[in-house]
Parts: C-alpha cells; structure tokens; sequence
C-alpha cells in the first residue's frame, strides 16, 4: 500500500470519525431518513450597513429555488407583485459573494438571535466603525410634545452575513435536502457553494428551501445566508417600537434530509358539508411514481391509541382525501381536543419522509349577525395583542412563556387574542392550542399575496387560529377592496375551515381620519349620511367575499365610551349584516406603575420610561403622589372598562370584541399602560378576578341604565335587568335575585322571580328592578347585587348608585352676582345681590372684578363658582385615551373637612359624572402658588399639569374657595355638594391653609386691588 493510498484511507476514516463525533451537524452515512440536521450555534458573521444592491434586492418572494445564475430583480415602489421576472446575474452573485471573503467574517454571530441582543460579540470587528443604527432613535424624556413617537432602541441597521459549513455524507446524493430557517427579520438570500438558491421575503413566517441542487455530497459544504433589516415598505407591531425592525435569524435553522420526495404540508380540518376529515398533504420533490403513497394515522395523545389508519395514493404533488372522524371530540374554547396526525410518504420498502403533527377539529361558523362554534353560540371576548415582550424584547421561544400568558388571560374571562399585525410564534399557537385560546393573525401592512399564503400555510394547522384578518385601519378604497377580495380568495383556498375579517376598522367605508364633508375625501363619492356617514357601495362589496368585521362603533366603545347607547349602535349596526367584532373596545390608560422600574434593570428596554417620569414628576413636585394617582386612576379605569364592555354585550349586532388592552404595552406612543393586568401580568390594584368576570365572562347579567346613578330617597327605581347567556343551552328553569346592600352590608331592598326559557346566544330581558328608593338619614352608596341560579349557569354582577336625603337648602347669608342669583336662586331664596364695598360676610361669584377682589383682601369670604379668571382646562367623565398627553388620568380626593360631609372614596366615581362632564379644572402650571388641591384632577404623566376643581386659598384677610366642577341642581349629588360648600364657607371650619398674596389674582384680573 502506497502512501498515496494510505492518504485516502486516512481522509475517509477521518470524515466518518467526524460524523460520528458530530452527530447533529455531520449526520452518519447511510442514515435512515427522514432526519434532521440542526445548524443552531455560532455562525461566522460580517456586516455591512448598506441595503443589498439595486441588481440583488428584490421585491418579490421567491417561493422554489432561482436557477443557478439567476436572481430577483428588485422592482421598488410595487407593494403587491410577489414574482418578479429574473435575469441571469452570474456576475452579480460572484462579486457580492467576493466580497465576503474569509477575512472579512471577523466574528461569530448564534443562531437563533438578534444582532442587538450580542453587539458584545462585534465591537471589535473590523465593520464595527460603519455601524450603522435606527436614525428614529430619540432617548425618551419627558415632557415629548403633543404627539408621542412609539418607543424605540438603537437597532442596528444593514445586512448581517452568516456562514456554516457542514459536511454532507454521499448518500445526500440521491436525496432531497431541504433548508428551513425559522425566522428572519425581514428577508433574506441564501447562497450554497458560490450559488444562490434563494430569497426570501417577510418577517412573520418560516420559509424552506431545497438545496440539494448545490450540494457538494462526500465533502465540506459553505452556506451563506445575508439578512437585511433595510427595508421600509412593511410595517406592523413586530417591527414598531422596542422590538423594532432588529435584524437577524431569529428563530432555529436545520436541514432535513428526506428521500427524493418530502412532505412539505399536511393540513387537517372538520368538514361542515359531510361531517368527516378532510386531508390535504403538499408533496415536494421527484417522480412520485404510480406505486408511491401516504400512509396515515390518527392518534390520541393521551392515551397513545391509534383510532384510525389508512393509505392513499401519492400520484401528484397536493394529495387530498376523506376520513372518519372516529369518534374525535371537536376543539373549542372549553374543551381544547387535540390528536396526532401521522403521515408517512412510501414506496414499496421504501420510507421517503415522515410528518407528524398535532390538529384539532372545529367549525366556526357565522349565522346572521352572531357566531357559531361546533353548532354552539359563541361571544369572542378578545383582546389586542401589539407584540410586547418586556423582558426579552423579542417574543420568547419557550412555550411555557405562552402558556402562562394564556392561563392569566382565561383566568379573567377572555377566550379570544387579536395579534395586531402580527403572527404569532409556533410556540404562542401551539400554547393556545392546548389551552382553548382562538386567535386572530393579520397581515403586517405593505405585503402581499405571497407572504399571505406563507402566512396561511404556516398557521392553518394551528386549529386556534379561527380568523385572519387582511390589516389595520387601511383606507379601503376600490384598489384595496380588490386586494382584500384577492386575500380572501386565497384565505379560502387553503384554509376553508377559518373566517376573512378584511379589516380591522374599516376606514374609508365607516370613518375617516381628518375632517371633510361626510369625509368624502376619504368615503367616496358615493357616501350617505344615514343611518350615519358611510359608503354602502364599498360596504357591499366587502360583504361579498368577508365573514366578519372589525367595525369601530365610532368611538361610542372607546374613545367616548360615557357617551355609548347600545340603541343607537344597533340602529346603525344593522347595515353591516356579519358578525361584528368591535375593533379596540376601550383604550382608556392609567397612570404609570413606578414601583415597576427596578423590574427593567439590565434588561435590553432598560428603565427609561419610568426613570424619566420620575423625573419629570420630581421635577413638578408631585413624585409622593405618583402612588396614589396610579392607584385612583386604575379605579377609575375599572369602571369605565366596565360599562364599555357592557354596552358591548348590550349590543345585538357585536359578536365580540377585541379590548385594548389586555395587558400594558408600553411600546406604544412612549407609554401605553391600559390593561386590566400590567406589563407582567398581574392584576392592578382593585382589581379581582371575580370582577372582571362579571362583565367579561362567557355568560354575564346587564343592567339597562344611563349613567344618572344619583338619586333621592324616595326616588322610585325602574332599571331592566338582561341577560347574555353563552353556556351550552337556553336555561329551562331558574331563579333571578337581585337586592340592594350599603356599604356597611345592610340589605335596603330586595327581590327575586322565576326564569323560565330563557334562549343563549343573544340578549334577552329578564326582568325589571322596580322599587322605591330608601329614606336616608345622610347620603349612602347603594349597590344593586343580581345573582342568576339555575341549570348550567350560575352569574352575577352589580352596579353603584348613590342616594342623597332629602334636606331643605342651606340658610346663606351671602351676596351673589347676577349669575349666580339667575341658577341658584330658587334653591337658596335668602340670597341678595351684591352691593359695592360691603365689607365682611359671604360672596358667591361667578367671576372676579375689583370690588369683589377688594372685598377678599379686606377679609371677606367669597366663594368662586366658575373658573373666574383662573387658567383652566375642560375636564369630562372621558378617561383619556391610553397613552395621550390630553386629558386626565385620575382625581384625587383629599381628607378635607368640607368632602367629610359627601360619599366617596378618595376619588370621583360615578357619583360625580354630572359635575365632570362640562365642567373645568385651574391650572396651575403658571400661577406660581402651591398646589395643595381638595379634588386633585390628575393629568397625564407624560405632559404634567397640576390641576384642581376644588381648591381654597387665604388670600389676605380674606377666605377663598374655588370650585370648577359642574353643579347643576338638578343633579341629587351636585346639589347636595353645593349644601355642603355654602355651609362649609359659612362655618368655622373654613380656614384655608395656604396662603396667597392678593396680587396673583390681581395679575389674573389685570389690576391691582384696591387699597384698605
């Protein structure tokens, strides 16, 4: 033996001692397949902070592998062609991939990751001088303007290149090799051997390619995989904010080594028509032949039975058929029944490739204006999902993550998520899978049809994925109708077993952004003006080819949720004839938890935004009272959510809802904390789960009420009780309860009655409370409890009323303006007008002048009933919508003598809905005196004034009490309220105990007072 023999002998042992020693990554010679070779770990990477070239880039997507020699030609400025014609590029691909060469892969990137998670790894490398970052990147600081940006980090910005070699055995001669990367943010080219195979397009799915065209077998393999982050065409919540458009591989690579033919997809679902299972398996590869085919199983996981097997032939590449059920339950919210499917692709003793997965049969199904799932009426309690990971930044690969989200989100009622533009990770639908979460992905604005059937095949075997939504808030004009009717084609192609929502809002057929004549910029010229402003025509046309619509109630669910009557919205809603899901029920906020800073220490978000609205209140004076004003606005958050949901389920036309939000995302405008649970969450302050559950539970009680919740004893009291009920039938029989308890517990009234045949799935009347109010010594919260018993359903809920005593007016001795005689005159006869320099006594204004001024300084008391000649601000019952800088978060009340005498509880419930609404608060910013207000109206954290409604001053010798609030007499507790004030500013207690020099107000005014 020569040693040129030898030579060999040893190179041969030497690569199968290789293999053997790496079994993952240099599989064994003669290895059975199917088998999977993992390329997870470090990978050679360079950087470059240009976009790919104008000749590689590309627009489209490339599905198969491009010729050797050939590549995408980039076509910009064309959102929706997804094939792009080719042009040979040999030259192209050679200099790029020249480019890259060895010296310039100077450090190691891993995959899966993000490059900004292991900039530690590229600080020394020869690129790092041109990296390049997010040119939007502004450090948060508060105060940021009218119109907050969303959040961001300095991602880095250009195309990352990876490299792997791996050995291929010789037997991948004869097979197919198949790449298949998890995920890239947000295209990606890959080039075997100095050939380019592919591209790839889009950031929300895993994509695969065969590569065994390129494939040096029996030696060392190059893999070159460059991945951009460059492009602006695409947006959604996965590339927004925190997350940003961070680039890299950010989910797991492999390769799989198959026969000469590999199953590529395997879709199972119920058929409504036949009532069996229909299978449908995409085959990929070389000649099947006429003796090959799939053999299959069904398998229940639970106890590892097979209840059922076959064989079909395999003669081409999409192979459909027909099965029993074998007595397989459905899948739902309330029983999550999955089973195992097995497809194995065979030739005689031969093995090509095997595919197991798991599946679950439903049908969701819409009839007239309400949902059905397997036959059962459905309510889809939903909320918003923005992709909001604090912790990670990027969503995590542990489905335990997602199980653990779920479960808190079940726990309080909600068994539907919308991924706002988004689709969400394997890990996230398999958690919903086996926990009975439906989910709604929607297509990320700006892509097209190929990345939205990327996005049907990736999540149709996911039996919780039961809407796919076409975008957000697009203008839906005639253009992107026919793009949505094209969407919702495809959607029925390969999914026919989930519904076509085409958007969510549906602006330009419902609203619009900006102002115009029935918005007919926007709306078409074909808008009408009733039942409200909208466009029929392009309505029609959606309800050809959709299944349900995200309709945006006008606001009356959110933005003016108080202003909501659920007549009114049924009056309107009956032109949309499907199923409505109101899009983004609430978006109400709090004010921000700061006892939740340390929890982002050394996380990639870091403490920014809490650390600077420490600042900012540190800064005003008000940082001792950010406890309190997030504790007071989270109840006031509470009870608007509250009514906001039941006006929802109130409503005959509303399927369900998606609530924005379920849990803080604070990515969003620099802040956006309007969840009922937190960041992490976990239920706010005030909060149970037993509270949620009274309105955002499968089945739940309403009341049919205004929101006058102020009455007089005595008063008669006459509210409809209704019911929405959900459970698995009508209830045959049962027993409705209902009774009116203080806060002490004592019962005040009571009443009960029989429920016979009361129908689930919609809303039915049960009833009336009809009874006379109490006589009361002093004023008392009253809370009207309902309990509803029998059969399956046992549910309850409540709601506050407060109930004022009858007492006679106040005796006054005071002088008034001629305003203040004209409203309160007839309450309090004793008044008189005001007469110029009496000194002493009492005055009630509704304004200053000089003399009243004067009358101040010379030790007279004076009431101020109006803003007057303060700086104010207007305030409202609205909570302000999540995130803002206008409007206002929380009120505080202060333990001050003068609210001893009315109900509440340290903040303004319903009882003060009248005097918020249409009334101001003065703001203090400029006036350069201590704010030390008795009603505190808390503004937003992110644009600080302190404000109050009801303050007092002494000014001089003389008392001053300011109340802005709304006191309308006929309002029981504004008018109780204004007893309490006159008698207050007449007693002994009133003695304010800031004090204000007399020339402040004089500076309001525009004069000095006059001398004593």
């Amino acid at each position: 033996m020569n040693w040129k023999t030898i030579a060999v002998c040893l190179a041969v042992w030497g690569t199968v001692f290789t293999f053997a020693l790496s079994p993952q990554t240099r599989p064994m010679a003669e290895k059975p397949v199917p088998y999977v070779v993992d390329l997870d770990g470090d990978w050679d990477f360079t950087y470059d902070p240009n976009p790919p070239s104008q000749e590689v880039k590309g627009q489209g997507y490339s599905a198969a592998p491009v010729d050797k020699g050939q590549v995408e030609v980039g076509n910009v400025g064309l959102p929706e062609p997804d094939m792009m014609p080719v042009v040979p590029v040999n030259q192209v691909v050679e200099r790029v991939l020249d480019q890259k060469a060895e010296k310039d892969f100077a450090a190691k990137m891993p995959v899966p990751g993000i490059w900004d998670a292991h900039l530690d790894l590229l600080r020394e490398a020869s690129f790092w001088s041109k990296a390049r970052f997010n040119p939007d990147f502004r450090r948060l600081e508060f105060p940021i303007g009218d119109s907050p940006p969303d959040a961001s980090l300095p991602y880095l910005v250009g195309v990352g290149w990876y490299r792997r070699t791996f050995d291929a055995p010789p037997d991948w001669k004869s097979r197919l090799v198949t790449l298949r990367v998890g995920g890239v943010r947000t295209e990606a080219w890959v080039w075997l051997n100095g050939s380019l195979v592919g591209h790839h397009l889009g950031h929300s799915t895993p994509f695969e390619m065969p590569v065994d065209r390129w494939l040096h077998p029996g030696t060392q393999n190059t893999l070159i995989v460059a991945v951009s982050n460059t492009r602006r065409d695409r947006t959604g919540v996965a590339l927004w904010g925190w997350q940003g458009r961070s680039g890299g591989i950010y989910r797991p690579v492999s390769l799989k080594i198959t026969g000469s033919t590999r199953i590529k997809s395997c879709y199972l679902r119920s058929t409504k028509e036949s009532g069996k299972v229909s299978w449908a398996v995409d085959l990929e590869g070389g000649d099947l032949g006429q003796d090959t085919i799939l053999r299959w199983r069904i398998r229940d996981p639970e106890n590892n039975r097979s209840l059922g097997e076959g064989t079909t032939a395999a003669g081409g590449p999409k192979v459909s058929w027909e099965t029993e059920t074998f007595g397989m339950r459905p899948w739902s919210d309330h029983a999550p029944n999955l089973y195992e499917a097995e497809v194995s692709l065979e030739k005689p003793n031969l093995v090509l490739d095997r595919h197991t997965q798991s599946f679950g049969l439903r049908v969701l199904a819409r009839e007239g204006n309400r949902l059905r799932l397997n036959g059962r009426p459905i309510v889809l309690r939903g909320g918003t999902d923005h992709y909001y990971f604090p912790l990670t930044t990027t969503a995590p690969l542990d489905v335990e993550f997602y199980r653990d989200r779920i479960r808190k989100l079940e726990q309080i009622g909600f068994n539907w998520i919308r991924c706002h533009t988004w689709v969400p990770s394997e890990e996230y639908m398999q958690a919903a899978d086996e926990l009975g979460m439906m989910l709604q992905v929607e297509r990320p604005a700006g892509s097209g049809e190929q990345e939205w059937v990327d996005i049907l095949e990736t999540c149709r075997k996911h039996p919780s994925v039961v809407i796919y939504g076409g975008g957000n808030e697009e203008l839906l004009d005639e253009e992107r109708i026919a793009f949505l009717r094209r969407l919702a084609a495809l959607q029925r192609e390969y999914v026919p077993d989930a519904l076509f929502n085409p958007q969510e809002g549906l602006r330009g057929v419902e609203y619009v952004w900006g102002k115009s004549e029935l918005g007919k910029d926007q709306l078409g010229p074909d808008a009408i003006a009733r039942p409200f402003p909208y466009n029929p025509r392009r309505l029609a046309l959606l309800q050809e080819f959709s299944d349900v619509f995200g309709a945006y109630a006008w606001g009356s669910l959110s933005y003016y949720s108080v202003q909501g009557d659920w007549r009114k919205l049924d009056e309107r809603m009956v032109v949309y004839e499907r199923p409505l899901l109101s899009h983004e029920v609430g978006i109400q906020g709090n004010y921000l938890n700061l006892d939740l800073e340390h929890r982002f220490e050394g996380t990639r978000i870091g403490p920014d935004l809490y650390a600077s609205v420490r600042r900012n209140l540190e800064k005003a004076g008000l940082l001792p009272k950010a406890a309190q004003y997030y504790q007071n606005s989270c109840a006031w958050m509470k009870i608007l959510r509250k009514q906001a949901i039941e006006m929802a389920r109130k409503t005959q036309y509303i399927a369900g809802y998606d609530f924005l939000g379920p849990f803080d995302q604070n990515w969003l405008i620099s802040g956006f904390p309007g969840g009922v649970l937190n960041e992490f969450f976990e239920l706010k302050p005030g909060e149970s789960v037993a509270d949620v559950l009274k309105y955002n539970g499968e089945s739940v009680l309403l009341l049919d009420h205004t929101n006058r919740r102020n009455f007089v004893a005595g008063d008669r009291f006459r509210m409809d009780l209704l019911a929405s009920l959900y459970g698995e039938g009508p209830l045959a029989e049962g027993t409705l309860r209902w009774w009116f308890s203080d806060d002490q517990g004592t019962i005040r009234r009571r009443g009960d009655w029989p429920l016979r045949g009361v129908r689930n799935g919609m809303i039915e009347k049960l009833g009336t409370v009809d009874t006379t109010l109490p006589e009361l010594a002093g004023p008392v919260k009253l809370t009207l409890f309902t309990e509803l018993s029998g059969g399956e359903y046992d549910v309850s809920n409540d709601w506050s009323f407060w109930v004022f005593p009858r007492t006679k007016p106040v005796k006054t001795d005071g002088a008034v303006d001629a305003a203040v005689l004209a409203t309160l005159g007839s309450r309090y006869p004793d008044l008189r007008p005001i007469k110029q320099g009496e000194q002493g006594g009492l005055r009630i204004v509704s304004g200053f002048d000089q003399d009243t001024l004067s009358f101040l300084n010379r030790g007279g008391s004076v009431l101020l009933l109006g803003q007057g000649p303060f700086p104010a601000l207007p305030t409202s019952f609205q909570l302000s919508q999540t995130g803002r800088v206008r409007g206002n978060l929380a009120t505080v009340i202060a333990d001050h003598p003068l609210m001893r005498r009315f109900p509440h509880e340290g903040y303004c419930d319903w009882q003060f809905y009248a005097m918020l609404k249409g009334g101001s608060a003065v703001n203090f910013n400029d006036l350069e005196v201590p704010f030390d207000p008795i009603i505190d109206v808390v503004s937003s954290f992110k644009l600080i004034r302190k404000q109050a409604n009801l303050f007092e001053w002494k000014v001089g010798e003389g008392r001053l009490l300011v109340a802005t609030l709304t006191l309308d007499l006929s309002d029981p507790a504004a008018a109780y309220l204004l007893d309490s004030i006159v008698a207050y500013v007449q007693g002994g207690e009133f003695n304010p105990r800031t004090g204000v020099d007399i020339k402040t107000i004089a500076r309001l005014i525009g004069r000095e007072p006059r001398r004593r």
